[in-house]
């Protein structure tokens, strides 16, 4: 017997139109505004599959933060998706080389499990500068609580043009 045909497809619920609304704002802002959105929620909203989802769909270069990181392991992470040589550069080069690739292609970044970002200030800043060097949409995704670790750094919060929070799904969504 065959296996009938299985097509996955992501659900439009609340969640996902929201988080492709703001993605929507950062694609069509002016270079020179601001352009991180913030997205955040409880465990198993489903931030992940969403992000996923739009991240294939928008070509970004999508990495997951982890708890062992240092600003060094994060830029090999970036280097490696933007098919960036990295090898035995020293940070500053490899972030140069990074720089030099998303201003040519213009790919934004999404960070899943971003809340990882602010056991380093380092690293959280260093994101910053990419952003701010590069004017490529960031879409950084945290749990619960991600919103005031944002708020105690002014100098990220201010680049945040939309937040969206994940909420569980309601009765229309389950219809949907």
């Amino acid at each position: 017997t065959e296996e009938p045909f299985v097509r996955h497809v992501l659900a439009p619920v609340r969640n996902v139109v929201r988080l492709n609304t703001a993605y929507s704002h950062l694609q069509a802002r002016d270079p020179r505004t601001p352009g991180i959105a913030l997205v955040h929620g409880f465990t198993g909203a489903g931030k992940t599959t969403a992000l996923a989802n739009l991240a294939s769909k928008s070509r970004a270069l999508y990495i997951r933060a982890q708890a062992c990181w240092t600003p060094s392991a994060m830029l090999q992470t970036l280097a490696k998706e933007a098919e960036v040589p990295g090898g035995s550069l020293r940070n500053a080069q490899l972030l140069d080389q990074i720089l030099g690739k998303l201003n040519e292609e213009q790919r934004p970044i999404f960070v899943d499990e971003g809340d990882y970002l602010f056991h380093n200030p380092r690293m959280l800043e260093t994101l910053r500068d990419i952003h701010d060097m590069t004017s490529v949409p960031v879409v950084l995704v945290g749990m619960e609580g991600i919103e005031r670790k944002v708020l105690a750094r002014p100098q990220f919060a201010r680049r945040i043009l939309d937040r969206v929070e994940f909420k569980p799904c309601d009765l229309e969504d389950t219809r949907v």
